[in-house]
């Protein structure tokens, strides 16, 4: 209920102001019938920390009204904070809630075809609309379904039990194919690089040196496959090929007299004057959501957020409340990295890969007040915490990294025979990883014709 609030219901007006409010209520009781322990978690610390910074900015914004625009979603935030770890003790609860999520987005993707005119198939800026939602929203939302339904299917192949799974099998390879279509004609260039980057880094992370010419083979199909409905499916070429074409033609300086495209054009200029506006105040910044007050007050005619997560909080929130943001967001990418080297555990490997093209697609959107990114990262920290209570360990240990650290930067040697190591290199031609490990460890070449058999070399 509470998922379709934000992913459904967002026009803020009639019956979606009473559905969003009414499904935030039924959480936060949710929170009281279901206590098993402590709700105040890691998690929601970290949420009272960023979102009391930022509502104290009000003291030195130039217009605190607008500053507490947010402190709806600001509460939002923390129900949902307190909610996910009363419902969340082990692997399989977080593995629910995802499924939960795929559902949800199935539902707003029916919707949302439901509402919109066939017309409006083809023109991408406009496609959301009907669920109060922007093309950027909707791909990423929508690119990230893809993902996690893609996920699921290759776990039921895996388990090879196909047989007794098929409907299952069948439901998940029918969401990737909706969940793929939506994101491309929603005319997102970010929701086409979260799907084609985040199903790359799926199988990037999971070759080795005797599936690696499988993996080149399967990702070749699947650019390929989308290029060509890209710009030979009219709908697609409209919405999503144009802007590509745009993008290259920028790229290549052949646009014309126009430096850029018109999108791009504005972006730079909000960037712009983010940069001018954490000039004046580095520190703690313009307040909370006053780069908007600040478009306003020099007469932009489009007064709007910064286009760039870390502009937009580096000139609103200052050094300070970029810093705690992103502070937890690496901590916890971080962490999940490391719990998925020791693991090879799928689930965490897909969270991971959502999460570090969150971070990377922040450069063109704002993000730190999206529903979304923040149930992601939520996740993203109790599985870590699930991982770390079973094993009674903790991924990071503060002195013993930085000491680490200290010795790979004095010894660049050490940083290649730690990749060799935890098989990062895995996917090196096995002659060339053997001569690269040979020559680290010996200090000299490997010489393959000498009459020593290899395997003793090895």
């Amino acid at each position: 209920m509470y998922l379709l609030g934000i992913f459904v219901c967002n026009s803020g007006q009639g019956f979606d102001w009473f559905f969003s409010r009414f499904s935030f209520v039924v959480l936060i009781i949710a929170v009281f019938i279901l206590k098993k322990k402590s709700s105040i978690t890691g998690l929601l610390k970290i949420a009272l920390v960023f979102w009391g910074y930022y509502f104290l900015s009000m003291l030195w914004a130039s217009d605190y009204k607008d500053t507490f625009i947010n402190i709806n979603f600001a509460v939002k935030i923390l129900g949902l904070f307190l909610y996910l770890p009363t419902i969340i003790d082990n692997k399989k609860d977080l593995e629910k809630v995802l499924e939960t999520i795929v559902l949800a987005l199935i539902v707003m993707c029916m919707i949302l075809v439901i509402k919109t005119p066939l017309d409006n198939y083809g023109k991408g800026s406009t496609l959301g609309n009907v669920i109060g939602l922007n093309r950027n929203i909707l791909g990423m939302m929508t690119a990230s379904g893809f993902l996690f339904s893609l996920h699921f299917t290759k776990e039921i192949m895996i388990r090879k039990e196909i047989k007794k799974e098929t409907k299952s099998l069948l439901m998940y390879i029918l969401f990737v194919i909706v969940f793929l279509a939506i994101a491309l004609l929603s005319g997102s260039r970010k929701a086409l690089l979260l799907s084609a980057l985040g199903y790359a880094l799926l199988e990037v992370f999971t070759a080795n040196r005797e599936n690696m010419g499988r993996k080149i083979k399967i990702l070749a199909v699947f650019f390929t496959v989308l290029f060509v409905l890209i710009f030979s499916i009219p709908q697609l070429y409209s919405s999503l090929g144009v802007r590509i074409i745009k993008n290259i033609q920028m790229i290549t300086g052949t646009l014309g007299d126009r430096p850029t495209d018109g999108s791009l054009q504005e972006r730079n200029f909000y960037i712009d004057k983010a940069k001018i506006l954490f000039k004046e105040n580095p520190i703690f910044g313009y307040g909370g959501n006053n780069f908007y007050t600040y478009m306003k007050e020099i007469g932009y005619m489009k007064p709007a957020y910064a286009h760039n997560n870390f502009w937009e909080l580096l000139s609103t929130l200052g050094i300070v409340g970029f810093v705690i943001y992103y502070g937890f967001w690496l901590s916890v990418i971080y962490k999940t990295f490391k719990m998925y080297r020791r693991t090879r555990d799928r689930l965490t490997l897909i969270i991971f890969v959502n999460l570090i093209l969150f971070v990377f697609l922040d450069y063109w959107m704002v993000s730190y007040i999206s529903e979304f990114n923040a149930i992601i990262i939520a996740l993203a920290y109790l599985n870590v915490i699930i991982y770390e209570e079973v094993n009674r360990i903790k991924l990071v240990n503060g002195k013993e990294n930085i000491a680490n650290l200290l010795r790979y930067i004095k010894e660049p040697k050490k940083i290649v025979l730690y990749l060799l190591n935890n098989n990062f290199l895995d996917w090196l031609p096995f002659e060339l990883y053997i001569k690269l490990k040979y020559y680290l460890y010996r200090g000299k070449r490997l010489n393959v014709d000498e009459p020593e058999p290899l395997y003793k070399k090895i």
